[in-house]
Parts: C-alpha cells; sequence; structure tokens
C-alpha cells in the first residue's frame, strides 16, 4: 500500500467519524433537557399518546380495574400478566408447574385403595365315605392282624363350595425412600 492511499484511507475514516458524531448529536437534541430548571418532554407527546390509545386492548371481562385506584408495582404486574396474551399463557403454564409439584408432595401420604368383585365360583371335591367291615374288624383284633382290610374308603358324594363375593382393602405408605420423593418435589419445584 503506498503513501497516498493511505492518506485517502484516513481521510475516509475521519470524514466518516465526523458524519457519526454529527448524526449522534442531532438525536441527541431530543433526549437532553434545555437546562436543568426545566422537565425533559418527548416529541409529539400528543401524537404518541393517540397511537397508544388506538391499540388500547379489550379488557376481559373477569378483569377490574379501577381507575381512580393507585396501583402498586405486583399488582400491576399481575394485571398485565392477565391482559396481555403471550403472559397470559406463561402464566398458566406456571400454574400447570405449581400443580405438577402438588402431585409430586402426594407421594409422601399413605395411599388406600378398595376393591370389590363379585363372582360365581364353583369348586367340585370328591367326598370320601368310611366303610368299617364290624365281623372283618373283630378277627383283625383277635388274631393281632392288620385292621386295614376290615376299613375301606367309598367315594359316593360330591361337595361343591360356591363364592360368591370378595373385597379387598389395602393401605400402603412409604417410611424410606432414601430422598426419592424429596428429588422429585425437588425437580418438580425447578421446573
Amino acid at each position: 500500500m503506498n503513501h497516498f492511499s493511505v492518506l485517502r484511507l484516513g481521510t475516509a475514516l475521519a470524514l466518516g467519524g465526523i458524519f457519526l458524531m454529527g448524526a449522534m448529536a442531532a438525536g441527541a437534541k431530543d433526549s437532553v433537557p434545555p437546562s436543568p430548571d426545566r422537565p425533559w418532554s418527548p416529541p409529539d407527546l400528543a401524537a404518541h399518546q393517540a397511537q397508544l390509545e388506538s391499540r388500547r386492548p379489550e379488557i376481559p371481562s373477569d378483569v377490574v380495574i379501577d381507575r381512580r385506584k393507585v396501583y402498586h408495582l405486583p399488582e400491576l404486574i399481575d394485571l398485565a400478566q392477565r391482559l396481555n396474551p403471550d403472559t397470559k399463557v406463561a402464566w398458566q403454564r406456571a400454574k400447570q408447574a405449581l400443580a405438577a409439584v402438588g402431585l409430586q408432595e402426594v407421594a409422601y401420604y399413605p395411599m388406600l385403595s378398595a376393591a370389590a368383585a363379585s363372582g360365581y365360583n364353583r369348586l367340585f371335591a370328591p367326598l370320601p365315605s368310611l366303610n368299617i367291615n364290624r365281623a372283618a374288624l373283630i378277627r383283625a383284633i383277635e388274631t393281632g392282624g392288620p385292621a386295614s382290610s376290615a376299613i375301606s374308603l367309598q367315594s359316593d358324594g360330591v361337595l361343591h363350595l360356591d363364592i360368591l363375593a370378595d373385597t379387598t382393602l389395602s393401605l400402603q405408605w412409604l417410611l424410606f425412600d432414601f430422598g426419592e420423593r424429596a428429588a422429585a418435589v425437588r425437580g418438580a419445584r425447578e421446573e
């Protein structure tokens, strides 16, 4: 690069800097008060207020705004969150997250469950009868022989049993979980 092109580049940068400072100074005159004893007023305030009035959002019927009341900052934030559709969605999501915390805290309580069922079951089982031959038993006792020949089992009848209802009541309560429930609640709060 020769000396002439460096001089041309320096001149262009100097002129660009002067132009930039002039543009900033021209815009700054509207943002600075004219003197320390007079407050600053924005340019064309009436037009700006008219534009804001024309874009006034529709206020839902469930929101009551008292025009004579002086609202504090938390109340104004609450109103803004309820009126703006974007913040209304975010606020509803925050409420859902709070409900999720409540669902996780349910794990600390005991769980009681009841169940009832009815039905018909039939169980068939043979009912044996015992036959004793007296004469053979007396002979076995007199001779010292086995008494099993005098006694016999016969299955003549059938026993059946019907069950008509079944109910269950159970109680569960987790006492030791080594921090799992607390971690789940903490995670839901962080969400």
